[in-house]
């Protein structure tokens, strides 16, 4: 995360999850940082009820992991290094 701009507990749930669930092994180091911003603004969007889900839960469960790696995956799909 960028200094002085600290993510939310629920934003680092998320990255930390795509990080150790293997979703930026394919990604060029140089581009995890552009691919994490991308990400988080796709959780805020179109993934927002994912988020809001987690949110609530408080935890991942099996159906959690499910949804939060459709979603990076549907984000990733589109991801397009600038």
């Amino acid at each position: 995360q960028p200094q002085y701009i600290p993510y939310t507990v629920i934003e680092q749930v998320i990255s930390i999850f795509a990080g150790t669930k293997g979703y930026l092994d394919d990604v060029s180091p140089e581009n995890i940082p552009q691919f994490e911003r991308g990400m988080l603004e796709y959780f805020n969007g179109a993934g927002k009820e994912v988020k809001e889900e987690l949110t609530k839960l408080k935890d991942i469960d099996k159906a959690m992991e499910q949804k939060l790696g459709d979603a990076i995956k549907a984000f990733k799909a589109g991801f397009k290094v600038k």
